[in-house]
């Protein structure tokens, strides 16, 4: 599906994949699209001012590995952290434009408890939480601005087509 550029935001498959041996750059961080390798949809000097910084805090190893190609593959600066405590340091530290969360981490709540405490005192930028609790419990959350103050929800495991419309949709949301 090409971009508006007429770029390929998601590569050679036509499944939205990104798999092995696909020439797509991906999305840009401002969701315009990127080319086939060695072809952008904006010149070097606006990209790297646009290049959107994403910080994912989850304790799973696999997860953050696997979001984190995808999003760098893309063309987004992507940090990590394996639990609140450092995920509230590197917020300081990266000052991200998007934070990817995860539901449960040392504690069932953590994800919960670290988007109250982040949207209480002005943290603003968008929160995707990654879950797997209707897997697990087969309870569902919605969005409850007090209960849960996240900008969307998605299951776990997230499709990495879904991943990066997702993120681009809420970075565009944020312009």
């Amino acid at each position: 599906m090409p971009g508006r550029h007429g770029c390929d935001p998601f590569g050679s498959s036509d499944d939205g994949v990104l798999n092995p041996g696909d020439s797509g750059t991906g999305l840009c961080p401002v969701g315009l699209g990127a080319g086939p390798a060695g072809a952008d949809c904006m010149g070097a000097e606006a990209r790297e001012s646009l290049v959107a910084r994403i910080l994912i805090v989850d304790d799973d190893p696999d997860v953050v590995d696997a979001c984190t190609l995808i999003l760098e593959k893309n063309g987004y600066e992507v940090a990590s952290a394996n639990n609140v405590t450092d995920g509230k340091a590197q917020i300081q530290k990266v000052n991200p434009d998007l934070l990817i969360l995860d539901v449960m981490m040392e504690q069932p709540d953590d994800g919960i408890v670290m988007a109250q405490d982040l949207r209480r005192v002005g943290f603003a930028k968008p929160i995707l939480m990654l879950t797997s609790i209707s897997r697990v419990t087969g309870m569902s959350f919605g969005s409850d601005s007090d209960l849960v103050p996240v900008d969307a929800f998605q299951e776990k495991p997230i499709p990495p087509k879904k991943l990066l419309e997702t993120v681009a949709e809420l970075l565009h949301k944020e312009k």
